[in-house]
């Protein structure tokens, strides 16, 4: 982990983030700061930018209400998607390259044929509404999941992901050597408004839980969630009554929260292994002296009871 992060800052899906996973609930909540790739012209920019997008490209007011409950976030910093002038978008494109330059990745190529490379309406079209159906097409989801994991593992940032669900994502999940996992509440539906008040309501025991993490201690980690856990239980009726007839009805929930390490290209090793069907663990770094030994720390949100509430639809290689 670099020197002079002194901040907690997660990686996240722009597919979690629409479609409001467990695994974007928590990271809002538990993060400083959030990082996702934002489909814009150039696929970077400002929410302005995105909204120019919309005369081109229709399909872009779609998606723009589908993001509406994140804009607060978006306008108290709490969600970006730019980075040390390293934006994300940039990291999803590096790994574009990487399938297509790296034997490795080969299996991948006819799937991921470098869309993030193009810049046109016709692939911010196809990119939103690939990120509205949840799919994700391979050909935009796994270089957004690799891109992401790649940023995370550069920068020293936390890369959140769901809980297997695919014959990939279990693959990946394999590779994960966990620190510490614990169970840990959060609010499964509630606006962006809210989540800003749930932070402030929290912010001693959130700074805490940070602080835990960022220095990457199991006993303290568990420590400061348990204390975050009494503040919420305290709290929840608080936390959860609407006094806004238009906000959608607020939830809260528990997710199995664990913390880990992965191979930086866990996601693309495990993708392009299911391809092959191979039966044995997914390719590691350490077997190839050309790839990267880089690790990325992760957290996999697992919600616990209520799971349908979050069904969505899975393709095959879900990485999302």
């Amino acid at each position: 982990m670099p020197e002079g992060i002194s901040v907690v800052i997660v990686c996240l899906s722009p597919y979690a983030l629409t479609a409001q996973h467990p695994s974007a609930m928590l990271a809002l909540l538990l993060a400083d700061h959030v990082r996702t790739v934002l489909p814009a012209p150039g696929n970077h920019g400002s929410l302005a930018a995105l909204g120019e997008a919309v005369a081109v490209t229709p399909i872009y007011g779609t998606l723009l209400e589908a993001w509406s409950w994140s804009i607060p976030l978006w306008h108290a910093g709490v969600i970006d998607a730019q980075s040390s002038g390293s934006d994300a978008a940039a990291a999803v494109r590096r790994c574009e390259s990487m399938i297509e330059s790296e034997d490795a990745f080969a299996p991948l190529r006819p799937l991921v044929p470098g869309v993030h490379s193009r810049d046109d309406d016709a692939m911010l079209g196809h990119f939103a509404a690939d990120l509205l159906k949840s799919g994700p097409d391979p050909a935009f989801g796994i270089p957004v999941a690799a891109g992401l994991d790649r940023l995370a593992a550069e920068q020293g940032f936390i890369a959140a992901r769901e809980g297997p669900s695919s014959l990939a994502s279990r693959a990946e999940s394999a590779m994960l050597r966990p620190i510490v996992r614990i169970a840990i509440p959060y609010l499964s539906q509630a606006s962006g408004q809210r989540l800003l008040a749930v932070r402030a309501d929290l912010a001693d025991e959130l700074d805490a839980l940070r602080d835990a993490t960022e220095a990457w201690r199991p006993d303290a980690i568990r420590a400061a969630a348990e204390t975050y856990q009494a503040a919420f239980s305290r709290q929840e009726p608080d936390l959860t009554r609407s006094v806004d007839p238009d906000e959608p009805r607020v939830l809260a929930g528990v997710a199995r929260l664990t913390l880990g390490e992965l191979p930086v290209d866990a996601v693309l090793a495990a993708c392009a292994n299911t391809i092959r069907g191979l039966d044995e663990d997914p390719l590691q770094p350490s077997e190839d002296p050309k790839r990267s030994t880089l690790m990325l720390r992760a957290m996999q949100v697992e919600p616990m009871g209520g799971r349908a509430r979050h069904a969505h639809g899975r393709a095959r290689y879900r990485h999302a």
